[in-house]
């Protein structure tokens, strides 16, 4: 865990320190790495085949539960359409507005999800535990 610990902050750091050194280029860039990489004609297309398989694995791994999701319903094509319009929606805002403003909102719903269902745990462990519902 240490020496991956130190992989990665290295990384990290040396990923960091090239972009500060190309810039407000790099830095405002929607993708920095890719703008760093589009000097190097080689780099260029591995990074960017790399980046499109990170696109494409999680597409899939979104598309998964929302196709089990949209399957119990009778109108799923109708369900189909409504979805893909949304996702073309939120693609049409960029990749920059999306982490501005739709991750943020994703998080807080998480975290919200979490806790809501820790509190519904606690109260069914304590209903169901004798013990503890007498007391």
């Amino acid at each position: 865990g240490g020496i991956a610990a130190v992989v990665i902050s290295v990384c990290v750091f040396l990923i960091v320190s090239g972009i500060k050194y190309e810039g407000a280029n790099a830095e405002n860039a929607e993708m920095p790495l890719l703008y760093l990489f589009g000097k190097v004609k080689y780099f260029s297309a591995v990074f960017s085949l790399v980046v499109f398989f990170g696109i494409f694995t999680t597409l899939l791994s979104s598309y998964f539960p929302l196709f089990n999701y949209a399957s119990r319903f009778k109108r799923k094509r109708v369900l189909d359409f409504v979805i893909l319009i949304m996702a073309f929606a939120v693609s049409r805002l960029g990749l920059d507005k999306i982490v501005l403003y739709l991750y943020p909102v994703l998080g807080f719903l998480g975290f919200l999800y979490v806790a809501l269902s820790a509190v519904h745990l606690f109260r069914l462990d304590v209903s169901l535990n004798p013990l503890i519902s007498r007391q």
